[in-house]
């Protein structure tokens, strides 16, 4: 996992989980272990200032630093293969650069190649369009 060790072990405390959060700095140091979960520390959240339940400057960065993180580890070979869970991007408009949507992301591999796929259970899909009306995605 990728994010910041102190939220996933609030996380844990608060769902009283039997687990045990270990804060690592490089991929090779996870062990996979079970009840443990490995956490690529970021250390990029102020606990005192998270608000739970709440969207927040603060929350958005670190979900979008952890996407670029895990997009970085990919790229570098040291991770084979990424996914997130739903992530609430509009706190990553403040970012002059990016807009609210996954097709930015494309920016931190250099793709134009892309799509974003969604899972559940044996169902794969991927969109042929997105946020576009009806007569849009019928002609694409």
């Amino acid at each position: 996992m990728i994010g910041d060790a102190s939220v996933i072990r609030q996380a844990v405390n608060i769902v009283e989980a039997p687990l045990e959060v270990r804060a690592i700095t490089s991929v090779s140091q996870a062990t996979f272990q079970r009840d443990v979960i490995d956490v690529f520390d970021l250390k990029n959240v102020d606990l005192s200032q998270l608000e739970l339940g709440k969207v927040s400057a603060m929350a958005g960065n670190a979900a979008f630093e952890a996407v670029r993180m895990m997009i970085k580890l990919a790229m570098s070979g040291d991770i084979a293969a990424t996914v997130t869970a739903p992530i609430i991007k509009r706190r990553w408009c403040w970012r002059p650069s990016f807009s609210r949507s996954h097709r930015d992301l494309r920016a931190f591999t250099g793709t134009s190649d892309f799509a974003m796929m969604l899972a559940a259970g044996n169902l794969r899909v991927v969109h042929v369009s997105t946020h576009v009306s009806l007569r849009q995605a019928a002609a694409r």
